[in-house]
């Protein structure tokens, strides 16, 4: 047998359509750069990080379809886009659906996340609603042993905590010269 490495790039490119503008992942990339973290410097090992949460995305819609609710498309507010993974609307209330593929402890809570509190505060805001179910597929797990484990978290904010988010949000963009 002979095994050759091939020098192959990833294969980038399962991120849905985007309409140019200011998004909302615009807007706290942006943030969260002002606050040091290096995540977000851009790098070939980033786009990769972020096509892994693109493709576990596409799983759960391809496996459990309308399960988890349907996609809604862009949102705009105030000239800002967003794009939430999933709504589910049962007995008139809304409640957002968002997926998140991590490399993160599945020791640590969501509120220790600043942009998945963000962007999720955003998307309830967008959509008029306090509710978002959030599925977070910890690649590594715990660590203890490194496996991937699942969990969901039903998160619900209080309508001052969605408008505080979104007056920081815009006056954040104003300030960057992302939103005019």
């Amino acid at each position: 047998m002979k095994l050759t490495p091939l020098d192959r790039p990833f294969p980038l490119g399962s991120a849905p359509p985007r309409t140019q503008g200011c998004h909302v992942y615009d807007i706290i990339k942006s943030i969260m750069i002002d606050l040091g973290e290096k995540q977000y410097k851009e790098s070939n090992q980033g786009r990769i990080i972020m096509e892994t949460g693109f493709l576990w995305e596409r799983a759960l819609e391809s496996a459990w379809g309308e399960h988890l609710g349907r996609r809604p498309g862009e949102v705009v507010v105030d000239g800002v886009i967003g794009s939430p993974d999933g709504i589910v609307i049962a007995d008139g209330i809304t409640v957002l659906e968002e997926y998140k593929c991590t490399w993160k402890s599945a020791n640590r809570m969501p509120d220790e996340n600043l942009n998945w509190l963000i962007q999720t505060k955003a998307y309830c805001f967008m959509l008029e609603c306090t509710k978002c179910n959030l599925h977070v597929l910890h690649l590594n797990g715990d660590y203890k042993p490194p496996r991937p484990m699942y969990k969901v978290w039903e998160i619900e904010y209080s309508p001052q905590e969605l408008v505080d988010n979104w007056s920081m949000m815009i006056n954040h963009a104003r300030s960057k010269g992302l939103l005019t």
